[in-house]
């Protein structure tokens, strides 16, 4: 009793998360996890910026107006009376075609945005199937130690049992009790090992529970040919994203080769000397900046650099997914095959177990002979179990690499 009192609480926990006892489903888990990232919160605010820039490019001028108060006088020289006030509204015009740019490129930004966001779910369910999938093994292997543990103990009792009577020598004896030991150490590493996933887990989701069911199902258009990389992969729609943002922001800077031009509207109030009434007047101007192909070129070299770039970009990454589906798919399949064999195996090694404990029952096989078959019956139900998460584990990531979330 004292040695299962090590592992039994994280027995306990063990059960209710492999069995899916309250679990939610992957998209309740998803949303959790989303919720508590960082980065969630900082891509709503880029959301902001994208609607602010929006806004902007819909506002009626380029730059904010700007207002002029001003006063002349003579007080400092011949303080006759000549007295000006002049008051100027200065209003910044759209250029030619520059505000269809700029729309263009505040809207390429907002896609970007979104295509942003729709990445980051997807490394983030990516990183829970992950994390899910080794906790389910950890379980099991945790289970499967405890299991182990409560089998050494009994065969313990019973040879214990045998030897007081004369009908086993005490090497045997001594023999279980190291397999016991060896068992006992290895539910111990097999815990702490299962605890450490769990903690991660509620801490990038705050759940206690995996998803139920936790198995993903199969991409329903798998064929034997590995679809190529489409449109609507959140990593392509993402860098597809940036090439039009890139290309929006070069049409942008060549519509914007110089400073908006500025209508400006004053009005002046004035007189000449004392004793003169006021007299007002008002004036319109228009001013016209010059633009400077010296200045604005490193700008425009600058931005084309970009589009180069961010279409190199998306070529390359359309080849290592295409790449990466292919190498998801192999893996896949070498899985199932393991899954198959691995069941024939446990099967053959059941059978022998069987056979083994009834012969040292009877007295025909000795201590030795039964644990070898034990461990291989053991190493068998071990393979089993770990060939049945590495082929859940294969179709996550399968999935994963289609640009499917959970």
């Amino acid at each position: 009793m004292r040695t299962l009192s090590i592992t039994c609480s994280t027995f306990l926990l063990s059960c209710t998360l492999l069995t899916g006892a309250h679990a939610a489903d992957w998209q309740k888990t998803l949303d959790a996890a989303w919720r508590r990232l960082p980065e969630a919160r900082a891509s709503a605010a880029l959301g902001d910026v994208a609607a602010a820039r929006r806004e902007a490019a819909d506002s009626w001028f380029p730059e904010a107006p700007t207002l002029t108060i001003g006063e002349r006088s003579d007080r400092f020289n011949r303080k006759r009376g000549a007295l000006e006030y002049e008051t100027e509204l200065a209003l910044p015009l759209w250029l030619p075609e520059q505000r269809t740019a700029s729309r263009a490129a505040a809207d390429s930004g907002a896609s970007a945005q979104g295509a942003r966001h729709d990445r980051l779910r997807l490394l983030l369910a990516g990183e829970l199937r992950e994390l899910a999938w080794s906790i389910h093994q950890a379980g099991e292997q945790h289970r499967e130690s405890v299991a182990r543990l409560q089998a050494a103990q009994a065969l313990e009792d019973d040879i214990e049992r045998r030897v007081r009577v004369g009908d086993l020598a005490r090497s045997d004896l001594n023999l279980i009790r190291i397999e016991r030991g060896e068992a006992e150490a290895d539910a111990a590493e097999a815990e702490a090992q299962y605890a450490a996933l769990l903690r991660r887990w509620h801490t990038l989701t705050g759940r206690e529970t995996l998803p139920d069911p936790l198995l993903e199902a199969l991409p329903e258009s798998m064929s034997a040919t590995v679809p190529p990389a489409d449109d609507e992969h959140p990593l392509v729609r993402e860098r597809s994203a940036a090439v039009a943002a890139a290309r929006a922001a070069l049409a942008l800077s060549r519509q914007t080769q110089r400073k908006p031009p500025e209508l400006a509207v004053s009005y002046r109030h004035e007189r000449g000397e004392y004793g003169e009434g006021f007299a007002g007047s008002v004036g319109i101007a228009l001013k016209i900046p010059l633009s400077s192909a010296t200045l604005n070129a490193p700008r425009l070299a600058e931005d084309n650099a970009a589009l180069i770039a961010a279409e190199t970009g998306l070529e390359d990454l359309r080849r290592r997914l295409d790449d990466e589906r292919s190498q998801q798919q192999s893996a896949l399949a070498a899985a199932a095959r393991r899954q198959a064999l691995a069941e024939s195996n446990r099967q053959a090694a059941r059978d022998n177990l069987a056979l083994f404990e009834k012969s040292f029952a009877l007295g025909e096989l000795d201590l030795t002979g039964l644990l070898r078959a034990r461990a291989a019956a053991q190493r068998a139900d071990s393979a089993v179990r770990k060939a049945a998460g590495d082929h859940g584990r294969a179709i996550a990531r399968l999935r994963q690499t289609l640009g499917l979330l959970p």
